[in-house]
């Protein structure tokens, strides 16, 4: 199956609660017995901002959708506004959103 919306995230933490979160939200998780989008853990944060890492995630045939979500416990800010930089440069013909809650 061609995973055509991916979020990758921290670790096994966020594989287990986003769903939860989701549903309890009204944002239906399952549609045909299949998610509605596919989550991935990276290893934590230095690993989902590796530059080769989001390069080859937006590189994968049939992607549409590549979202990150990182723990604002650390110093992720730093991290996404750099990444967030290198973005910008190397994807310009991508639509790149940014959203930082605490």
């Amino acid at each position: 199956m061609i995973k055509t919306k991916k979020l990758l995230v921290e670790g096994d933490t966020e594989v287990r609660v986003i769903p939860y979160l989701m549903e309890q939200n009204g944002v239906t998780w399952m549609v045909e017995d299949q998610p509605v989008v596919h989550i991935e853990p990276q290893g934590g944060v230095e690993e989902i901002m590796k530059p080769e890492v989001i390069s080859s995630e937006l590189k994968a045939t049939g992607i549409e959708a590549l979202g990150v979500l990182v723990d604002a416990d650390e110093d992720a800010g730093n991290s996404v506004g750099t990444h967030k930089i290198y973005a910008r440069t190397i994807y310009q013909d991508c639509q790149i959103k940014y959203q930082m809650k605490v």
